[in-house]
C-alpha cells in the first residue's frame, strides 16, 4: 500500500470512528447536532434521582422534556431538532476558550439570604462520574455589558463545592431513548467561599464558566420546553466576559434560557432592621416585629441610628409565615419604611417568608417643621382716629436642623419676614428644630406706619422650639397721639395707681 492510500485509509478511519463514537462537530462557542451519530452507551447501574441540596429559593427554567424517555428509564433533556428545526445541543463557556453564559433572576421583597447557586453542564462522551473541575461566577446589578455593574465573584475563583451527574442526559429528537455520551453535571456552588450571600429586591445576572477534564466543552445545555423554540433572554460572552452576545440557536434564531438553581441559606428567618434620622438624632426608638406563625410571634427592641437589631424567628413552615416591622414614631418626625421593594408609613411587612431568610428594613424618621404663630395688637384709647392696623416684622432663628442660610460654621440659622393685617392680626413661620438643645428664635417689629407707635415686644424676644413642639408669641403696640398723651397698658395702670393716690390727699385737705 502506497502512502497516499495509506493516508486516505487513515482519513477514512478518522471519520468512521468519529461518527460511531457520537461526536459532534463543534466550536468552542457552541456544539451542533449530528443526527447521524448514534451516541454510545454509558447507563449507570439504575437512574439516579438526583435532588438539588438545601432550599431552592428560584429556578430559572426547566432542563427536562423528556421523563423517564432516556436511556435504562432516565430523563432526558431533548432538542427539538426535527420538530422545531434547532440545532445546538449545548453553548460553549468552557475556560480553556474564556467563554462564559450569562442569565438573569428576580429577587422578591425582603431579599435573599443565598447559599450558592447549581449550574449545569456536560462534556460529550463523558462517563457518569463528573468531570467537572471548577466553576467561577459573578453577579450583576443590571445587564452584563449593557449597563450593569459586577457587585460579587470574579473569573478565576472556584466556587464549586459538589458535583455529579444530574440523572438527565442531553439527546436530540433523532437520538432520544438511545443515546447516553452526554449525560449533563450539575455543579453546586457557595456563596462567600461557604458562608451566605444576602441581596436585597431586585432584577440581577449571574454569569458563570465551567472547567472540565475532557475536551469537549464544557457545554451549557439551554432551557428545553416542548413545542417552544424562544426560551428566554441569556447572554454568552466568547472575550472573557469583556462582551456579551444574546444567546441564539443558530438555526432556528430562537433566544434561547440557561438553566439554574439559586440556593436559600437554611435555618431560622432573620430580619435585620436599621435605623436612621435625617437630622442625625440620637434618640433611641421603640421597634417591635409581629409574624403570624413561627416564634416568637412578637419581639420588641429599642434602636437607634448607631444600634440596630436583628430579630430571629423559628419554629415556622416554610412559605407559610407573614411578618411586619414598625417602631413608635417619635414626636416630630414621619417614618418611613423600605423593606428592599417598596417604601410606605405603615411598616416593613414581609410575605411568605422562607427557611433561612434575611430580610432588611431600614426605617427613616424624617423631621417635620414646626410652627411659630405670632400675633399683634395694637392698643389705641382713640379708635375714633380709624388708625391703619398694618406692620411687619423679621424673625430670625438660630441653631436650627436645616435653613436656606449658611455662615462660616455651616447652616444653622434660619430667617422670614412677618406682615400683620388687622387688630389682632397674625402671621406664622416654620423652622426645622434642633434635637441638640432646642431652636431660638427671635422676632423684631419694623416698619411701622406712623413714629408715635411704643413697641412692647419682650414676649417675641426668646421663644424655644423643639421637634414636635412648636411655639407662639404677641406683640403689643401702643400709639400715641400729638397733643393727646396716650400711655401703654403698663403706664395706664401706674397713671391709674398715681391718679388714686392724689385723690386721697386732696379729699383729706379738704376734710
Amino acid at each position: 500500500m502506497n502512502i497516499r492510500v495509506k493516508g486516505i485509509s487513515s482519513l477514512m478511519i478518522f471519520f468512521i470512528t468519529i461518527f460511531a463514537s457520537g461526536v459532534v462537530f463543534a466550536t468552542d462557542s457552541e456544539e451542533t447536532i449530528d443526527e447521524d451519530a448514534p451516541g454510545i452507551i454509558n447507563v449507570p447501574d439504575g437512574v439516579l434521582d438526583w435532588e438539588p441540596p438545601g432550599t431552592v429559593f428560584y429556578d430559572n427554567g426547566t432542563l427536562v422534556n423528556g421523563d423517564g424517555t432516556g436511556a435504562g428509564g432516565a430523563d432526558e433533556s431533548i432538542l427539538q431538532n426535527g420538530s422545531l428545526g434547532m440545532s445546538l445541543l449545548g453553548f460553549g463557556h468552557q475556560v480553556a476558550f474564556s467563554n462564559r453564559v450569562a442569565d438573569d433572576f428576580e429577587v422578591p421583597a425582603g431579599g435573599w439570604a443565598i447559599a450558592g447557586f447549581v449550574f449545569f453542564a456536560y462534556q460529550t462522551n463523558s462517563p457518569a462520574t463528573s468531570t467537572m473541575t471548577a466553576v467561577n461566577y459573578r453577579i450583576w446589578d443590571g445587564p452584563p455589558g449593557a449597563g450593569g455593574t459586577v457587585i460579587y465573584g470574579d473569573t478565576t475563583t472556584n466556587q464549586m463545592v459538589s458535583t455529579e451527574w444530574s440523572g438527565v442526559y442531553r439527546v436530540s429528537e433523532t437520538t432520544t431513548g438511545s443515546a447516553t455520551n452526554r449525560p449533563i453535571m450539575a455543579q453546586v456552588t457557595s456563596a462567600n467561599t461557604g458562608g451566605q450571600l444576602n441581596l436585597p429586591a431586585g432584577t440581577y445576572w449571574v454569569d458563570w464558566q465551567t472547567d472540565g477534564s475532557l475536551g469537549s466543552g464544557p457545554w451549557a445545555p439551554p432551557v428545553t420546553i416542548t413545542g417552544t423554540c424562544i426560551t428566554g433572554d441569556a447572554f454568552q460572552s466568547l472575550d472573557s466576559g469583556t462582551s456579551f452576545n444574546p444567546a441564539i440557536d443558530t438555526a432556528s434564531t430562537c433566544r434561547q434560557d440557561f438553566p439554574f438553581l439559586v440556593l436559600g441559606a437554611t435555618g431560622p428567618a432573620r430580619f435585620a432592621v436599621n435605623k436612621d434620622f435625617d437630622d442625625d438624632n440620637p434618640l433611641e426608638v421603640d421597634v417591635e416585629i409581629q409574624c403570624d406563625t413561627g416564634l416568637p410571634l412578637s419581639q420588641p427592641a429599642t434602636i437607634s441610628e448607631d444600634d440596630g437589631v436583628t430579630f430571629v424567628v423559628t419554629d415556622f413552615e416554610p412559605g407559610a409565615m407573614n411578618c411586619v416591622i414598625t417602631e413608635t414614631a417619635p414626636a416630630g418626625y414621619t417614618a418611613s419604611y423600605d423593606n428592599g421593594s417598596e417604601t410606605n408609613d405603615t411598616g416593613c411587612e414581609f410575605e411568605a417568608v422562607t427557611e433561612g431568610f434575611l430580610g432588611v428594613c431600614n426605617i427613616t424618621n424624617t423631621l417635620d417643621e414646626v410652627d411659630v404663630e405670632v400675633t399683634k395688637v395694637w392698643i389705641d384709647e382713640n379708635p375714633q382716629f380709624d388708625a391703619v392696623n398694618i406692620a411687619s416684622a423679621y424673625w430670625f432663628c438660630e441653631n436650627t436642623a436645616f435653613c436656606e442660610v449658611g455662615n462660616e460654621g455651616g447652616c444653622n440659622q434660619d430667617s422670614g419676614n412677618l406682615d400683620f393685617y388687622g387688630n389682632p392680626g397674625t402671621d406664622s413661620f416654620s423652622v426645622f428644630p434642633s434635637w441638640d438643645g432646642g431652636t431660638e428664635c427671635e422676632i423684631y417689629e419694623i416698619n411701622l406706619p406712623d413714629g408715635g407707635v411704643e413697641v412692647d415686644d419682650s414676649d417675641c424676644q426668646s421663644i424655644v422650639v423643639s421637634p414636635g413642639s412648636g411655639g407662639e408669641c404677641t406683640i403689643f403696640n401702643t400709639r400715641l397721639y400729638e397733643g393727646i398723651p396716650t400711655l401703654s397698658h403698663y403706664g395706664l395702670a401706674i397713671m391709674a395707681l398715681i391718679m388714686l393716690g392724689v385723690g386721697l390727699v386732696g379729699f383729706r385737705r379738704f376734710v
